[in-house]
């Protein structure tokens, strides 16, 4: 006699009591990375993404602070990433940047997959972006 398995998470969804897949999904979620530079500074970014949009929760470092500009510049263009995808963060010991990326929704063009990336440049003149841009913005770069 075989048994037939069935991983748990298909039972778990098939169990009536759980109500439909919508129901499954979550309120809200948050992602956080802690780094450890180089020269010993420690950088925490954490952003969250809910029914409203992604917001960013928190981005410090030591001896620099997020100006009310700085952080308006950042939640007008996270809102642009859908949801929230990974946090990656990274420190540039001899210029004193900080660089966070952040990854969003998936976008499908001309055949080929797309991810909606946002990086920020945090340095000791305040928040910008990639290349010549003054405020963060949302790119499309190809996935994987």
């Amino acid at each position: 006699m075989r048994l037939l398995t069935l991983p748990l998470a298909l039972c778990l969804l098939s169990a009536p009591a759980f109500g439909s897949v919508p129901d499954l999904d979550p309120v809200s979620r948050s992602e956080r990375q802690t780094i450890v530079c180089r020269d010993g500074r420690t950088v925490i970014a954490e952003f969250s993404d809910d029914r409203d949009g992604v917001h960013l929760v928190t981005l410090q470092a030591p001896s620099r602070a997020l100006s009310a500009a700085d952080r308006a510049a950042i939640e007008a263009a996270v809102q642009e990433l859908g949801a929230l995808g990974r946090i990656e963060v990274a420190c540039n010991g001899s210029g004193g940047q900080i660089v966070v990326s952040v990854g969003g929704t998936l976008v499908e063009q001309e055949g080929r997959m797309w991810q909606r990336l946002l990086t920020i440049v945090w340095d000791a003149n305040g928040v910008r972006g990639t290349g010549r841009r003054a405020r963060p913005a949302v790119e499309l770069v190809p996935w994987r």
